[in-house]
Order: structure tokens, then C-alpha cells, then sequence
């Protein structure tokens, strides 16, 4: 995911100066990383399933939920940073089971000089 799938208005801080209006860039960073696993229905079991090498660390809005962002330290859209998901289980893992993936990114923004 490069910084082309976000708003245009996350590219620049536009501050007056003298008079005119200047744009000052800005470095997103990726401050936090958190997937879901949606279940079709009623929750399938979860055990022996593992998220980029994580269990799931709860249950959240009845989705399983993996806390995934000590994996991203110093990671940022500028450095096009490549996170990948790898669902793995030791069971069958029907895919009518499941409806989807969500991934929440939580992000900071710094203005460059």
C-alpha cells in the first residue's frame, strides 16, 4: 500500500507565509497494526490459528483479533513499507467459515521543514 491510496489532502500541510500559501510535505507513519478475522456467522474456533506468527491476542466485536504492530517499528507509507498477512492453522481452515481479513492501521503524521 503506497501513500497514492490516501486522501491527496495527506500530502502536504498548506500553511500562509508572507501572505501565500505554502505546502510543507508530511510523513505519515504507521503507528499501530491490528487484524480481524471476520467469521460468516457464528465465531468458528480459532485455535491453532496463527496470524504473521501471532495467536489471536482476543475477541473483538466477536472477531478474532491479532495485534500486529510490533512487527512494524519504524515502518511508514514514504518507505512504502510492504506488510504481509500469513494465515496459517494446524486444522482445516474452511473458507465458509469465514467472510473476511480487516486490517486497521493507526497512523501519525509528522510536517517536514
Amino acid at each position: 500500500m503506497s501513500k497514492a491510496f490516501f486522501p491527496a489532502f495527506l500530502d502536504y500541510e498548506w500553511q500562509t507565509v508572507d501572505g501565500a500559501l505554502e505546502p510543507r510535505p508530511i510523513t505519515l507513519a504507521i503507528k499501530g497494526l491490528t487484524g480481524y478475522l471476520s467469521p460468516q456467522g457464528a465465531a468458528s474456533t480459532t485455535d491453532g490459528v496463527v496470524l504473521n506468527g501471532r495467536p489471536p491476542s482476543g475477541v473483538e466485536m466477536g472477531m478474532p483479533t491479532f495485534e500486529l504492530t510490533g512487527a512494524l517499528s519504524g515502518a511508514s507509507i514514504e518507505n512504502n513499507t510492504v506488510v504481509t498477512c500469513e494465515l496459517t492453522t494446524d486444522q482445516i481452515l474452511r473458507a465458509e467459515d469465514w467472510d473476511d481479513l480487516y486490517l486497521l492501521m493507526e497512523m501519525t503524521y509528522e510536517v517536514r521543514k
